[in-house]
């Protein structure tokens, strides 16, 4: 749990392109928040890699965060750019802490990752969602349609469910823009095929190119196991209450393992 006001999960912020990197900023949506990359400067590619906290392989791995990319009122849509990702980096191909390398991409090597495309570099838009196991993508699913825009500078709030089961893991993604507070149901089950349960750990990354937006991250909580797990009452009890009100979103049938 993470929502870089209270005292929470450790972290490690890792910086692979150009400066500045990382770094939590005041005057959020709800407080303090994680700055991944910024406004006006292009080639950065920012990371935030969670320690491992739950040892060994888990049935399902469900994560809650919010995110908030772009608002530049001086550039059209179409120059923003570039995007961010959030993987369950597989503790056999990535050390338990420390630094993580990832890109809007979310290609982590044995890993599952979902990322949240604001450029188009040959895909469906520059406005989609991708999900990725092991370097491959495995779908994309462009959001226009669906009247979703990742960049638009409002909050966007993120659930995601990975359920582990005998032919592989069904993943679930759910975003609910601000501006309605309605979750748009982004996908359903989806299976990720062959997959086998593993130790993993949650790591974010953000890049810009030549174009650039500012990225922002907040309120993280991730959980893992067949049931949610929240500390003892103290600095991160709201954010607790938080987690309860977003699992509560949906109703699904189970959150531990699926076929």
């Amino acid at each position: 749990m993470q929502d870089f006001d209270n005292p929470g999960s450790p972290y490690t912020l890792g910086q692979f392109g150009s400066p500045p990197p990382a770094g939590v900023e005041a005057g959020g949506w709800s407080g303090s928040f994680m700055r991944l990359v910024r406004d006006g400067i292009g080639s950065q590619l920012n990371t935030i890699a969670f320690d491992l906290t739950e040892p060994g392989p888990q049935p399902a791995i469900v994560a809650n965060f919010d995110f908030r990319m772009g608002y530049q009122p001086s550039l059209p849509r179409n120059l923003l750019a570039d995007g961010l990702a959030v993987a369950f980096l597989n503790t056999a191909n990535f050390s338990p802490s420390g630094p993580a390398l990832l890109m809007e991409e979310a290609a982590a090597p044995g890993s599952i990752g979902v990322g949240f495309d604001i450029w188009d570099n040959g895909e469906v838009s520059n406005n989609h969602v991708s999900v990725h196991y092991d370097g491959a993508t495995l779908t994309t699913v462009d959001l226009w349609g669906a009247g979703l825009d990742l960049a638009n500078g409002e909050v966007r709030s993120v659930y995601i469910e990975v359920a582990f089961g005998p032919g592989g893991a069904l993943l679930d993604l759910d975003i609910t823009p601000a501006e309605t507070g309605v979750p748009l149901t982004v996908l359903d089950d989806f299976l990720i095929a062959g997959v086998l349960p593993y130790e993993s750990r949650v790591a974010f990354g953000a890049r810009t190119g030549g174009l650039y937006a500012h990225h922002d991250l907040d309120n993280i909580v991730v959980y893992a196991g067949a049931a949610q797990v929240i500390p003892e009452p103290g600095s991160l009890a709201l954010l607790a209450l938080s987690l309860l009100a977003l699992a509560s979103r949906r109703r699904h049938r189970s959150t531990g393992p699926r076929s």
